[in-house]
């Protein structure tokens, strides 16, 4: 069963919290054809649990996940993807007793501000185009754009472009943090070959020679496909 997360949910068993990015929901991990999930790659224990998806992400997502986390009884086990991904690790690093592993799909170490202030304005002059850029940019070819354009067309219709400007400046203020692997043992990174959005070669700069074991790199662009 499919389960969306809110602030007065109460899980009693283990489970795997899922993070969607930014101007996606949690169909990015769910979706028959192009979701995440379907690909199998992720280590089997994060299918063995519970799950629970956060719909998408808002400017408080991070501060009410820390405090929910805190809260449950049990061990959790976190998967972002894109700016989830960088949410996911800051809250990993937050109450990092509560974590005992983590996966990031398609991450960034940081999104320079300038890149962002420019995607602020495109949105603001044209706002559907500028997300449809973002999209087809995501994937590794146009034919994937008309196969599942109507998963992209149902977040074009559900984001509003003042709430998307917001969270880039939430992720203006997000990076990798330095001390990851010290604080968090169990680790794994999922990376596009040809990822356009979040370039390989960033991820594999920032990533200490010694912890390289920890990154899988997969066929496709952002969205893996």
């Amino acid at each position: 069963m499919l389960q969306l997360w809110d602030k007065s949910l109460e899980c009693s068993d283990p489970f795997t919290l899922f993070l969607p990015g930014w101007a996606t929901g949690y169909e990015v991990f769910t979706d028959p054809h192009l979701g995440i999930l379907t690909k199998n790659f992720l280590p089997q224990a994060l299918h063995a649990f519970h799950a629970v998806f956060v719909p998408h992400l808002t400017v408080d997502t991070l501060s009410e996940l820390v405090t929910w986390v805190t809260l449950q009884p049990v061990e959790v086990k976190l998967v972002g993807f894109s700016m989830g991904a960088l949410l996911a690790a800051q809250l990993a690093i937050l109450v990092p007793s509560r974590i005992t592993e983590l996966a990031l799909v398609s991450v960034r170490p940081f999104y320079p501000k300038p890149e962002l202030d420019s995607v602020a304005d495109n949105l603001k002059k044209a706002f559907m185009p500028t997300l449809q850029g973002f999209y087809k940019a995501g994937l590794a070819s146009s034919i994937l754009w008309t196969e599942h354009k109507a998963l992209f067309q149902g977040w074009m219709d559900r984001f509003e472009a003042e709430e998307l400007i917001a969270l880039l400046e939430v992720l203006a203020a997000l990076k990798l943090p330095d001390n990851l692997f010290d604080r968090i043992l169990n680790v794994s990174f999922f990376q596009g070959e040809n990822d356009l959005i979040a370039p390989l070669f960033e991820l594999q700069a920032w990533m200490p020679q010694s912890k390289q074991s920890h990154l899988t790199v997969l066929p496709g662009g952002h969205f893996l496909g």
